[in-house]
């Protein structure tokens, strides 16, 4: 019994470390979630979650997965609220997000739609998507 304590233990501790290191290696231009918010999108069985910051704004991150699939879509994430918006309807596919919040992405994402567009592309090809501005 206390052998299987010692390895749950190794398990934990090695976890901790490995999230560790990708926060250290992934600050600042990325975000880390230790699993997502909106259920069925991009969830990994270890719980980690990489995903690059494209913009952010008035407390609200916008974010792109590098593989990611189905329409081009990021993610919109405010306090505890994560809403996934398609680009080229630019609507609410998942999630949700504050009234107010949502109005400040959607005016963002209208601005931005080309851009939008252009890292959705980059993420697709596995690179890096570009920074857009944030809202003024």
């Amino acid at each position: 019994m206390a052998q299987a304590v010692d390895q749950d233990e190794k398990v934990a501790r090695f976890r901790r470390e490995a999230r560790r290191r990708l926060v250290e290696r992934y600050r600042p231009q990325h975000v880390i979630l230790f699993g997502s918010r909106v259920q069925g999108c991009h969830e990994r069985q270890d719980g980690v979650i990489l995903m690059p910051t494209i913009s952010t704004f008035f407390g609200v991150v916008i974010q792109m997965f590098w593989t990611e699939h189905g329409p081009p879509h990021f993610h919109a994430v405010y306090a505890e609220h994560e809403a996934i918006i398609d680009i080229r309807e630019l609507r609410v596919t998942r999630g949700s997000l504050p009234r107010r919040a949502l109005a400040l992405v959607l005016e963002w994402a209208t601005e931005h739609r080309e851009a939008l567009l252009e890292d959705w592309d980059l993420c697709r090809q596995l690179k890096s998507p570009k920074p857009i501005p944030p809202l003024e």
